[in-house]
């Protein structure tokens, strides 16, 4: 029999064909009844299920639904005991009309509009039988204007085939062909039509043998022509027809069928066979089990056999369809595990092995018949099954359309709510899932469905399911049943249907024990399946326990499907055993999953393949790994928890199966419940009792507790009633009338699991004396702690007492000794020669200048500045004349003054020309007239110009106060380039020497290695504090010989002073610096190449920052070794040693992450104030050489000169400025004093304090800048015209020169005045000084990588430039270099893509 489906689910699957290569998607919908048929018309799907009619568009959209309950039934079936329901036999679709054949109303069909399921005629003739066992086929055939119902169905009068026209909008009187009368019930699966020719297809209920019956259209009088007796394969006898699906192919015609046999579950139960109908003969008669009138069958009655073999075998196929894909013959097979395998046949139509297309959830059966999209021929509809659930439909005319509504099962004997679900505001179906075990078959159930204020209740039961076993497997599932086909028995759903296979996981099975008899002499096995796949061979494991009668075998993986083993003997392979893979078990712990601290309760797991599992596990936060017994069978687990002996543990559930681990969940451990007290009633023959227990999250049931009374009678537990604070358990006791209890002296028994509590009634007397006893115990606590805290706290305040006193003598100590460092401590300033200052040269320095940017630019413009690289104007490499064209015009606009103002006024008016694309132009245009100062100075005084044109409209103190224009970088870089020899000739020796004196003060105290925080420092946030006591440490360093040369000790041995808070990476730094001050030169290796070893005598030791000796922190990191965990004492000998193969970074990231304070004394930040001070002193007089001209004896050194001639360039420059504010009228002094300022301290002097290493080859640290940032905001702070009111709560950093700011303030006046009084400039002495500064850096740079640079942003802005020259006047020959210029970069491009 084909199967029913008792909740179904209809896919839409998106097959692509590429080759025979298929890529899968879908959109499904979920029906509440079994799906019955399946049809397709123009422009819609129509699906029939049990009391519903379905309309859904191409893409599974609802459009209508219609119950046929609703349309005008005038009769029943006259036949007793059918089940209720509408049933659909018949469902066609034609000509924009839905025809729907159902067993009600005597078996008539309905036609319905396809567009929305309106009923538009409805017959009472009958068509199909009302019994739901018999099945009908039928199809429409039109031909002209002539339109025929062909239908197969056993009626009342036994006619099974009739031919019905279509005339007056009804269908007439039928011509026929009964059966005869002794013929069994005919199922007939299919029907078609193929050149004029009726085909049906059906097998007997007894005896079932698959047949074919053919009537020919051209004969006279209606009768059928042939019949043929299917058969597929020759064993098993495969007699039911399941499937059935007819296609053409190369001119011929098939039919594809899936047989099946009546017997139990084995690998080749279903098979898949295909016949040619073109070649059959029709040569026979209807004789089996039609009435004929034929004299020629009385010699002629056999019908005619076909045997096809069977194409593919298979343990339970349900479905099958035929697709073409590029002459390839392309099989897809449902099956009743869920899943779509896809077949090819190759050319001599043989079937290559199924590969599995697609796997279903919940692996439901896949349906009978599967369809094509009517628009899309690429997609095809699947039905598939879902699980068991209860559903319930929503009534239209009850609830309101535009709102959701709810339902929900419940079980009258518990009154426990099995499950609740919530519908959608169109949704017809509101269904949900609960476990089996909270129902059984006695109980009855009763369905809610609630929406607003309206409700609909129905009751029902699973009961009396057997009664169905005699009737079709479709009308026992029409009555909420489950039908077992191996037992071919109809059971409630509650239970499970029995298995005969032995059955394993998909994931192969290591180790299976076989028995047997001569197991010595087995040598080879396989594992047969479908008969298009080879056999896989099976592992023989011949170990120690392999003998005559036991063997072990490792099944190999395999797809989810059912195979045979067999043993290859005699030369050919004898089946055995069925093998069963299935997937892996999936398991859940079921609720509740609370388990009270004294274990016991019964938990249960429910899940899929629970039989396959090896061993069930648990792991816990105080054990790892449990095994532990389950009784099991193929979907529930019962097993019994165990006692732990703390509370609010999880407990994790794991299943084995082989080598796989599968997670069920987790069960909570909860602290055991507490019964408080209990009220006992006497009501004659049984003992009322009822418990109060304190509410908890346990969730306890009924049938878990246990009540005694006086341990001999036993309490039936009732119930259990929740409130908000308690819960109430209920009990009955029976007892003996003529051993009457006393209810006021009993004593109850609770038992949960292994959980036990007595219980005994509390009496007012026994109140009071537990009041009397409470007391005195509880007068006496007090006294005691009284007593306790009181010496405590006296103890506590002695203790902080001498704590505090402690720390006042510390901080007093801290405070004098910092006084004392303060006045006593000297330290001489070495400042090394002027020769050997490590001066970059100007074309370093300049890059530093213009390209202060730390990214990757930098050296790329540095790299393409100071070497030959191709032209990017160059066409051809062969042809240079383009390249020279293009530079020499490229030169010749920027050479004109008044175009490159127009220029750059153009682009700073562009939104997108950002503040670093103005300071990269103004760098590029300061390369380019390297060798012409003389030009850039005349483009930067007209720039100027214009720029005080436009303050003045504003505010001109803020004039050059920042660098967002290209004229203020012009400026920067044009200063850099004029005052380099002033900078190397007198400022550049007592700078380097300040940066020294820095470096050497700030080392000489202790220095974090994590925070870089350091004891002397300039400024307050990089001041390290929280420090220990430290002391300096005088170490003997010897370094390795040069290689080729001699070794002389006195020469290559050196003292370093260190500290002994010192890290063993701070003392590779102070030993380089030291080789560094004595020798002139750095060390040749860098540091990360270097390591130390401490020598003593002839044994030494390594030193590294971390090491197997480094202390061990609380929180497990490690603290760095300093030289005072290695105990180095003063003339300690260490060594360097070389090695190559050592990685900074990874040191550098191990430090990175090591920050930890530990225990350390308490410390005052303001202490160490001091130390700002210190550290202000040493630098002093470098300080005051650069910026206090007093010192005579280095006039040459300071910054502003005033007994010498200034500097050319800001000689000339501070009177263009005066010159500029006399034409302006620019009254007020301020402004032209913010000016200069602006233009010289602020953009050339502080960026050099500040960054030294644009001058010299040295390595700026964040401390060290962090203390020029100090210097150099005391030195701006001097330029400031307004007076600075600093207050006690002042920043420490303005405090540190706060005296020495009015003296700057007094020296820089004297500065701008001796400027302003000095003889004005020449022109010629300007002209000589520019045309020799451009002299020095004539050849320093390539000026076509400029050009270049600056031609980008001249070709992005292309159109805005020309269009801003066209308007000016005198700009036509530029206008003209543009274009040639702009023709030979498309042509580049051009030349690119060629």
């Amino acid at each position: 029999m084909p199967k029913s489906f008792s909740a179904s689910t209809l896919l839409c699957f998106l097959i692509r064909f590429i080759a025979t290569d298929l890529v899968l998607s879908k959109e499904s919908f979920t029906f509440t009844h079994p799906i019955h048929n399946i049809a397709t018309g123009r422009h819609h799907v129509v699906v029939a299920t049990e009391n519903r009619l379905y309309l859904f568009n191409h893409t599974l959209h609802n459009l209508a639904v219609r119950d046929p309950q609703l349309d005008d039934v005038k009769s029943v079936c006259s036949e007793k005991d059918l089940p209720p329901g509408f049933y659909n036999k018949i469902l066609l679709v034609y000509n924009d009309i839905v025809l729907g054949c159902w067993n009600k109303n005597l078996g008539a069909c309905r036609q319905y509009s396809v567009n929305n399921l309106t009923l538009l005629k409805g017959y009472g003739v009958e068509i199909v039988s009302c019994n739901p066992k018999h099945t009908a086929a039928g199809f429409i055939v039109q031909k002209a204007n002539e339109i025929n119902l062909v239908t197969a169905a056993l009626t009342r009068e036994k006619r099974i085939i009739a031919i019905r026209k279509y005339s007056g909008d009804v269908f007439g009187i039928p011509t026929e062909v009964n059966v005869k009368h002794q013929t069994p019930v005919l199922n007939f699966v299919d029907a078609f039509e193929w050149k004029g020719k009726y085909f049906f297809l059906y097998y007997p209920s007894i005896k079932p043998e698959g047949r074919l019956l053919v009537y020919n259209e051209d004969n006279i009088k209606f009768q059928l022509s042939s019949q043929y007796n299917l058969t597929c394969g020759t064993a098993p006898h495969r007699g039911v027809i399941l499937s059935s699906f007819a296609f053409a192919s190369s001119g011929s015609f098939f039919w594809a069928g899936i047989f099946s046999t009546t017997g139990i579950e084995s690998p080749d139960r279903t098979a898949l066979c295909i016949y040619n109908i073109t070649l059959l003969d029709e040569t026979g008669c209807i004789y089996t089990d039609f009435e004929v009138d034929n004299d020629d069958c009385v010699n002629n009655y056999k019908p005619l056999l076909i045997n096809s073999k069977p194409l593919v075998v298979h343990r339970d196929l349900t479905a099958v369809f035929f697709l073409e894909v590029q002459k390839t013959w392309v099989l897809f097979l449902g099956t009743g595990n869920g899943q779509l395998l896809k077949v090819t046949l190759d050319s001599n139509y043989t079937a290559r092995c199924p590969q599995i297309f697609h796997d279903f959830e919940k692996e439901a059966a896949v349906f009978r018949t599967m369809q094509l999209d009517p628009l899309n021929k690429s997609y095809l509809y699947v039905a598939t099954v879902n699980e068991i659930t209860l559903s319930i439909k929503k009534n239209p005319s009850l609830f309101d359309k535009q709102s959701s509504w709810s339902c929900e099962f419940q079980n009258n004997r518990t009154k426990e709510v099995l499950c609740s679900a919530v519908a959608g505001p169109l949704s017809l179906i509101c269904s949900c899932p609960f476990p089996v075990t909270k129902s059984s078959d006695r109980d009855i159930l009763t369905a809610n469905a609630k929406s607003n204020n309206d409700i609909i209740t129905e009751h029902f039961q699973f009961n009396n399911c057997l009664q169905y076993s005699q009737y079709s497997c479709l009308e026992c599932i029409s009555n909420g049943c489950l039908y077992c086909t191996k037992e071919s028995a109809c059971r409630s759903p509650l239970t499970n249907c029995t298995d005969t296979a032995d059955e394993v996981n998909i994931m192969a099975a290591l180790k299976v024990l076989i028995t047997g008899e001569n197991l010595q002499n087995l040598s080879r096995m396989f594992l047969v399946g479908a008969i298009s796949c080879k056999p896989q061979q099976v592992q023989i494991k011949r170990d120690e326990y392999w003998n005559n009668t036991h063997a072990f075998i490792s099944l190999p993986k395999a797809e989810k499907q059912m195979k045979q083993l067999c043993v290859h003997f005699d030369g050919r392979c004898h089946q055995g055993l069925n093998i069963v893979y299935e997937l892996l078990p999936t398991c859940s712990v079921n609720f509740p999953n609370f388990v009270w601290l004294s274990g016991g309760r019964k938990l249960l797991l429910s899940g899929k393949g629970l039989n396959l599992v090896d061993k069930f596990s648990k792991t816990g936060s105080k054990f790892v790994h449990k095994d532990f017994e389950c009784l099991k069978n193929d979907t529930h687990c019962y097993f019994i928890a165990e006692r732990l002996s703390e509370t609010n543990q999880i407990v994790n559930i794991s299943l084995h199966i082989e080598e796989n681990i599968v997670t069920c969940g987790s069960i909570h451990y909860k602290a055991d419940p507490i019964f408080t007290s209990f009220i006992a009633i006497d009501a004659h023959d049984t003992i009322e009792v009822r418990i109060k227990k304190k509410k908890d999250d346990l969730h306890i049931r009924a049938d878990e507790i246990q009540v005694f009374v006086n341990s001999n009678l036993t309490c039936e537990v009732r119930n259990i009633t929740e409130w908000a604070d308690e819960d109430i358990v209920f009990c009955k006791a029976k007892q003996d009338l003529s051993k009457k209890i006393d209810v006021n002296k009993i004593v109850v028994k609770v038992v949960l699991g292994s959980y036990t509590q007595e219980l005994t009634k509390v009496t007012w007397i026994s109140y009071y004396i537990y009041i009397l006893l409470v007391i005195p115990v509880l007068l006496g606590v007090v006294i005691v702690t009284c007593v306790i805290t009181r010496y405590k706290s006296k103890k506590l305040s002695e203790k902080l007492s001498k704590q505090m006193e402690q720390l006042e003598c510390d901080i007093r100590q801290e405070i004098r000794d910092g006084f004392a460092e303060f006045q006593i401590d000297k330290e001489d300033v070495t400042v090394e020669a002027v020769g050997t200052i490590p001066f970059f040269d100007y074309k370093h320095f300049a890059l530093n200048t213009f390209f202060p940017e730390s990214d990757g630019n930098r050296q790329d413009f540095s790299e393409k500045l100071c070497e030959n690289v191709p032209s990017p104007f160059q066409k051809n490499p062969k042809n240079l004349t383009d390249e020279n064209d293009a530079l020499t015009t490229l030169k010749i606009l920027f050479e004109n003054q008044g175009f490159l103002v127009l220029l750059i006024h153009t682009l700073e008016k562009q939104k997108d020309f950002s503040v670093k694309d103005r300071c990269m132009f103004a760098s590029f245009l300061t390369i380019i007239f390297q060798n012409n100062l003389l030009s850039l100075t005349g483009l930067l005084e007209t720039l100027i110009k214009d720029l005080i044109e436009q303050s003045n409209n504003k505010n001109p103190k803020l004039m050059l106060r920042r660098t967002e224009t290209v004229v203020e970088k012009l400026l920067t870089n044009w200063m850099a380039t004029c005052l380099y020899g002033f900078l190397r000739e007198s400022v550049g020796e007592p700078l380097y020497g300040l940066v020294c004196t820095l470096n050497q003060r700030i080392h000489k105290g202790p220095m974090d290695v994590i925070t870089c925080k350091a004891l002397y420092t300039l400024n307050e946030d990089w001041l390290l504090w929280q420090i220990t006591d430290f002391n300096n440490v005088d170490i003997n360093v010897h370094f390795p010989a040069p290689e080729g040369e001699a070794v002389h000790d006195a020469d290559y041995c050196i003292k370093v002073t260190v500290l002994d808070c010192d890290t063993i990476g701070q003392v590779k730094e102070k030993i380089l610096q030291t080789f560094l001050s004595k020798n002139g030169y750095s060390f040749s290796n860098p540091l990360c190449d270097i390591c130390l070893e401490l020598h003593f005598g002839q044994t030494y030791k390594e030193l590294s920052d971390v090491d197997d000796s480094s202390v061990v922190m609380d929180n497990g990191l490690r603290k760095l070794n300093t030289v005072k965990h290695y105990k180095i004492e003063n003339g300690a000998t260490i060594k360097i040693i070389i090695r190559k193969n050592h990685d900074p970074e990874s040191e550098e990231n191990d430090l990175q992450n090591m920050e930890n304070k530990g225990k350390q004394k308490f410390k005052v930040k303001e202490m160490y104030l001091t130390k700002l001070l210190s550290t202000k002193v040493q630098p002093c007089i470098l300080t005051s050489i650069l910026f206090n001209p007093v010192y005579y004896n280095f006039l040459r050194f300071c910054i502003w000169t005033i007994s010498h001639k200034p500097p050319v360039a800001v000689k000339y420059f501070f009177d263009f400025l005066d010159t500029q504010g006399e034409i302006k009228k620019i009254s007020d002094p301020d402004v032209l004093h913010i000016w200069k300022t602006n233009s010289l301290p602020l953009r050339f002097w502080v960026n050099i304090l500040k960054n030294p290493q644009f001058v010299f080859d040295i390595k700026k640290t964040a401390l060290l800048d962090s203390c020029l940032s100090v210097i150099g905001q005391a030195f701006m702070d001097g330029f400031s015209l307004a007076e600075q009111q600093l207050g006690k709560s002042a920043p420490t950093n303005k405090l540190l020169y706060a005296k020495d700011i009015p003296q700057f303030k007094e020296e820089i006046r004297s500065y701008y005045k001796n400027i302003r009084d000095a003889p004005p400039l020449s022109s010629t002495e300007l002209t000589e000084f520019l045309t020799s500064e451009s002299k020095k850096h004539q050849h320093e740079f390539k000026d076509d990588v400029a050009i270049f640079e600056l031609y980008k942003y001249i070709e992005k802005y292309n159109d805005v430039i020309l269009s801003t020259l066209e308007k000016e006047t005198g700009f036509e020959s530029e206008v003209t270099h543009l274009l040639n210029l702009q023709k030979l970069s498309k042509d580049k491009k051009k030349w690119a893509w060629q």
